[in-house]
């Protein structure tokens, strides 16, 4: 039962872009979340091996590492849908097939973080290939 009751904090938490932030350890370049918990703030492991909370420290669990094994989980699914199209247009239609799909605000985010600068690219490169067939320059 306990452990039910964290793995659905994790799923909450987890599927909460405003309490989570990406950051870097200037030391050797490793990556962690600071997470927003109930009780306070915490540096998590990007794998889940570890936390400042606590709870970690009593027991070596806790939900902010559930949490962010969830939620790499998610972010690599969105990485790999966008990455194994070959051109923007193939990757604009898997991300928006893949918006269609889901009903999860956090894994809706990222996809929606992904679009942009896909979307970005294409109306760049209208406008270019528009510019060109105008006999007008890319100034």
């Amino acid at each position: 039962m306990a452990n039910t009751i964290v793995q659905d904090k994790a799923q909450r938490l987890a599927s909460d872009p405003t309490r989570w932030t990406a950051a870097r350890r200037k030391a050797d370049g490793r990556e962690f979340w600071i997470v927003v918990g109930a009780t306070g703030t915490y540096y998590t492991d990007r794998s889940g091996r570890a936390c400042t909370c606590p709870g970690w420290n009593r027991t070596k669990y806790c939900y902010h590492t559930s949490a962010a094994v969830i939620r790499e989980r998610r972010d690599n699914q969105v990485r790999v849908v966008s990455e194994a199209a070959p051109s923007l247009e193939e990757a604009r239609d898997e991300l928006r097939a893949a918006l269609a799909r889901t009903t999860d605000p956090a894994v809706r985010h990222k996809i929606l973080d992904s679009l942009e600068p896909i979307e970005r690219q294409m109306r760049e490169a209208r406008k270019a290939r528009l510019r060109r067939e105008l006999g007008m320059s890319d100034d």
